[in-house]
């Protein structure tokens, strides 16, 4: 931090202080993803740190121009279908900038949109189970429109309890089921109106359906 009594003389010296500053902030910040998800990564993993830890939509920006190559880098590094940033992001849900911050890690790696992570998931399928707003599925949406027609099939035996449920569904279904708002509904309905036709033999899924048509 910069005191009352820090004196320059020179540009050489403010672009240390400013380089330390940056140095320490990174720190921080890998420190904090280290304690979440027990990675010892490094630097490699800084993209992934700002996504996950939210971090404010222009500081994601620059942490992409100083390191543009990590936008592709996967978490963990052994899994042939690692998470990007974008997975991530995508799952970071909960701020009014959620939707920004997606924005800016798409637009630095469009492709990303079409992968799936290590749990064999698409970003947009990532967004709709963790309750994404419908900026931010719209987004995703309409940047990749065939994930609309991808089954939720988690490849890990892991996954949290509340998920067993959605197993086989396809994103109009998940979105009846767990109460999604009717915005966001009907912008997967519209964009995927063969959906309406495609079976399930989940009880809880017919039982929203008939919520909503009735």
């Amino acid at each position: 931090m910069l005191k009352d009594n820090d004196v320059f003389y020179s540009r050489s010296d403010l672009r240390m202080f400013i380089d330390k500053c940056k140095r320490d902030a990174l720190s921080k910040l890998l420190s904090a993803f280290s304690d979440i998800d027990e990675t010892t990564g490094g630097q490699d993993y800084i993209l992934h740190a700002a996504a996950k830890l939210k971090v404010y939509p222009l500081n994601a920006e620059q942490l992409i121009k100083d390191y543009p190559e990590l936008v592709e880098h996967k978490y963990p590094e052994d899994s042939p279908n690692g998470s990007l940033p974008l997975h991530l992001a995508a799952a970071a849900v909960g701020s009014d900038d959620h939707v920004d911050r997606v924005k800016v890690i798409l637009r630095a790696y469009p492709d990303a949109i079409k992968l799936v992570n290590e749990h064999q998931l698409l970003p947009m399928q990532i967004a709709l189970i963790h309750g994404a707003d419908y900026d931010v599925m719209k987004l995703l949406i309409d940047a990749y429109q065939p994930a609309l027609e991808y089954p939720f099939f988690p490849s890990s035996d892991n996954i949290p309890t509340q998920f067993l449920p959605l197993i086989g569904m396809l994103p109009f279904h998940i979105a009846c089921c767990r109460n999604y708002s009717l915005e966001v509904i009907f912008k997967l309905l519209v964009e995927s109106p063969d959906t309406l036709r495609s079976t399930n033999c989940s009880d809880e899924l017919t039982a929203s359906l008939e919520k909503l048509t009735m």
